[in-house]
């Protein structure tokens, strides 16, 4: 919700500059939770962050590709090598789809 409200405004802003609003890469910093209980990262409540099974992360992460995101920029928490493999999942899963 938040990214594609952002998104639409700078492709607003860019219109009312007289830029093409398709030449501005479009970029999202996505806070994963894989573990709840590592209390490793302050959660904002105002913006919550992407946790669940795999497949809700995979969602997520589709949703931001459908609202525009040319790329997302993952911060895990807990940020370990097990997160990382876990990760690895979810890619797996994108690139099924």
């Amino acid at each position: 919700e938040g990214f594609a409200a952002m998104n639409k405004s700078v492709t607003s802003i860019a219109e009312d500059v007289g830029r093409p609003p398709d030449e501005i890469q479009r970029s999202a910093c996505v806070l994963v939770v894989l573990d709840p209980t590592s209390g490793e990262r302050h959660l904002e409540d105002d913006v919550p962050p992407l946790e669940g099974n795999m497949e809700r992360i995979v969602a997520g992460l589709r949703d931001l590709q459908e609202a525009g995101a040319d790329e997302v920029i993952l911060v895990l928490s807990p940020i370990n090598e097990a997160s990382i493999r876990t990760l690895e999942e979810v890619l797996v899963l994108m690139d099924r789809e």
